[in-house]
């Protein structure tokens, strides 16, 4: 199957199965390569999973990925292990409409079989296997999208995939981040640093300076975290504000360009224009 290229936000994605999975025997799960994509949030018990050339221990509220077409496998101790189980597409697929796709055994493989083959340009994290630790209020998220697909009401598949989507961000956010650790705690205060401080005029080296870091070094800290570089950021958050000043009116552009720490007008209309595809001026009149 040809590779369909991505980006997260306009990701479709689609829950093809849900369920609570009980395995009871020692022997698990025998290894098979899944056509789709799958998530296994232990609830109770201990589990190891085998996938591709990484291992993962899991305790309950443990999170694992599987992408499609890596081979897995799941042992389990005596006593057995309790799973909330999601098999699901990234996009559009090739087996139509909610239902599970078989896994193969890995001499009956074919790379075209899979459900679909997205490669998502800035979240590489879902093209390989990972494990999210303590992961017990994703719990929450994945009983949602298993409400919607065992009740089956209207839009039912829409918003079970509206909430797949804030559980994968979530996983990814938690691997890139992590759950409270130093990097996180800067990069929230850097954030935080820049929203108090946008709609004024401030240099990256000042910003630089009120971290003890090099412009640079905080540049690769706020653009791992929104995806943007420290400059596009501020820009950012200052034509958001701009935005919501011109809905208000009342000001002229003028007035909303120094207030939102813009060198000039024509500077403002420009970034504006770039960032809304309007002008400043059109913005106004059709909001």
């Amino acid at each position: 199957m040809t590779d369909n290229k991505s980006d997260f936000s306009s990701l479709e994605p689609f829950v093809r199965f849900s369920r609570s999975l009980s395995v009871s025997s020692p022997a698990g799960l025998s290894g098979r390569v899944p056509l789709d994509r799958r998530i296994f949030f232990l609830s109770s018990g201990c589990a190891r999973f085998t996938a591709g050339d990484r291992v993962f221990d899991l305790g309950p509220g443990d999170l694992v990925y599987i992408p499609s077409g890596v081979f897995y496998s799941v042992g389990v101790p005596s006593g057995g292990a309790v799973f909330l189980a999601l098999n699901f597409d990234l996009a559009p697929s090739r087996y139509s409409g909610p239902a599970p796709v078989a896994p193969v055994a890995p001499e009956d493989f074919r790379e075209c079989d899979l459900s679909e083959s997205v490669l998502v340009s800035d979240a590489p994290e879902l093209d390989s296997p990972f494990l999210v630790p303590d992961a017990g209020d994703l719990g929450e998220l994945i009983e949602k999208i298993d409400g919607e697909y065992s009740d089956g009401v209207v839009f039912s598949r829409s918003v079970a995939g509206a909430y797949l989507v804030s559980l994968l961000a979530a996983c990814i956010r938690r691997l890139r981040f992590g759950a409270g650790g130093v990097s996180a705690s800067l990069s929230e205060r850097v954030l935080d640093y820049l929203h108090r401080n946008c709609l004024r005029r401030i240099s990256n080296a000042e910003i630089g300076e009120a971290f003890f870091l090099h412009p640079n070094h905080l540049s690769a800290v706020v653009k791992k975290r929104t995806g943007m570089s420290l400059h596009r950021y501020l820009v950012f958050l200052r034509l958001n504000r701009a935005a919501k000043l011109l809905e208000t009116g009342g000001m002229s552009v003028c007035e909303i360009a120094a207030e939102c720490g813009f060198c000039d007008a024509s500077h403002f209309s420009r970034e504006f224009k770039k960032h809304f595809f309007v002008s400043p001026s059109d913005f106004a009149v059709k909001n």
